[in-house]
């Protein structure tokens, strides 16, 4: 079973110290075999719940041209984002992360 997707938004950006959105959207599209506009919009969406939770934070934003998913390219918002303190907390005591610290792997038991 995969874990799901915010625990997954969330693992990545713990393994990898914070990402563009574009570039974990793309991860994440390619991780779940999703595809097309709604699966994006929907990533998006969750990328802005994580944020208004506190879980997540949103830096360095920019205009761009968003080519994610192979769709007709659109000037989108684009933002850095990274994990909070808050969210690490909120991981540990989730079981997303294991007591080494580790991120859980993408697939559950």
């Amino acid at each position: 079973m995969k874990l799901h997707i915010k625990g997954f938004l969330l693992t990545r950006l713990h393994q990898l110290g914070g990402m563009r959105d574009q570039a974990l959207i793309e991860l994440t599209l390619n991780a779940y075999s999703l595809r097309g506009r709604y699966a994006i919009n929907s990533l998006h969406v969750a990328l802005d719940e994580l944020s208004a939770a506190g879980l997540v934070a949103r830096n360095e934003p920019q205009l761009i041209t968003e080519t994610v998913g192979n769709i007709l390219p659109r000037e989108a918002l684009s933002f850095y984002y990274q994990l909070t303190a808050f969210g690490l907390a909120r991981m540990e005591d989730t079981g997303l992360l294991a007591n080494d610290g580790s991120a859980m792997e993408e697939y559950c038991a």
